[in-house]
């Protein structure tokens, strides 16, 4: 098998390359597994002991995550919205087109940005039940966490705000 620098930048050989090390190193582990928790723990302790080098490496591996976001964004956002309310990205994506695309509450789209991008609506969902209600504003979603999702504290809002009119 040819070394990493005479096939960096062709993606089969790249793969090929990848699988190739892989089998190699799962053999050595299996062959000597003690040997080769030792070398581990020793390249582990010479890392940690070299913070440039330690450096290095987390810079690297912050690179490749981004990478891998870029070039899989749908997959990362559909893992994400999984994960936390248990929906896919296609079920964000119908809500999305129910609501035409503004907020449950304000019937606004969103318009709060990061980083000069307009962010997308957040889903709300109920805390105890973890049943999604909808999409919000960040301006909707941060009113309703400063009510602590009380309806009975925007019940006695709303009758304020009525009262001083």
């Amino acid at each position: 098998m040819p070394r990493w620098e005479n096939v960096k930048g062709d993606p089969e050989k790249e793969d090929a390359y990848r699988t190739y090390n892989r089998e190699k190193q799962r053999k050595y582990r299996s062959s000597d597994p003690d040997k080769a928790r030792e070398q581990h723990r020793r390249d582990h302790e010479r890392l940690m002991a070299d913070p440039v080098r330690l450096e290095k490496k987390r810079a690297n591996a912050r690179a490749k995550q981004r990478r891998y976001r870029a070039k899989n964004a749908r997959k990362v956002q559909s893992q994400k919205l999984k994960s936390a309310y248990g929906i896919t990205l296609e079920d964000y994506e119908a809500l999305l087109a129910e609501q035409e695309e503004v907020c449950a509450i304000c019937k606004q789209p969103e318009t709060a940005t990061r980083r000069g991008k307009v962010l997308k609506l957040a889903v709300d969902h109920c805390a105890q039940s973890g049943e999604v209600r909808g999409l919000l504003c960040m301006n909707c979603n941060q009113g309703i966490g400063k009510f602590k999702h009380d309806a009975s504290l925007l019940v006695a809002a709303v009758s304020y705000l009525g009262a001083a009119l």
